[in-house]
């Protein structure tokens, strides 16, 4: 096979009027892509979005002690606990108990269920929360009353 030596400038040339955007595209800094955070989905999921609504990412710090009152979400969650742990009381269980989560675990929820998170622990507890199915430009969350089936 023949081979074709060019030089540099003549390899530029030649991309120039191939493709200019190429060129562009090859000299343009690469993108930095990392994981922010990974996390383990202990049950089989199904997330179904609605046109027309938003996704919220959000990056949310539990003080020790710290509650997010009883409230719901327009659609599904799902929150990956990055750091810290946090216990999580849903309304559609019978007995309402808690289920800790910790580093490296995925709360997945479906929406439109009353619950609570509690930091119970003693350091901050960090996830990482993607909301679907959000009316556009709307709350994450809807304040809620206690369910009668859960403690205070």
């Amino acid at each position: 096979p023949a081979t074709l030596r060019l030089a540099p400038e003549e390899c530029v040339a030649a991309l120039d009027r191939l493709d200019p955007g190429l060129r562009r595209a090859l000299e343009a800094p690469a993108a930095n892509i990392e994981a922010y955070h990974r996390g383990q989905v202990g049950a089989d999921y199904t997330v179904k979005g609605t046109g027309g609504t938003d996704v919220v990412v959000q990056k949310v710090t539990f003080e020790p002690g710290a509650v997010a009152p009883w409230h719901t979400h327009p659609g599904p969650e799902t929150a990956i606990i990055a750091s810290g742990a946090l216990t999580i009381f849903m309304s559609d269980h019978p007995e309402c108990a808690g289920h800790e989560y910790k580093p490296g675990e995925v709360f997945v929820g479906t929406g439109k269920v009353v619950h609570q998170a509690k930091n119970l622990g003693k350091e901050p507890a960090q996830l990482v929360i993607t909301y679907f199915n959000v009316p556009a430009g709307g709350p994450v969350a809807t304040p809620a009353q206690r369910p009668s089936n859960c403690a205070d």
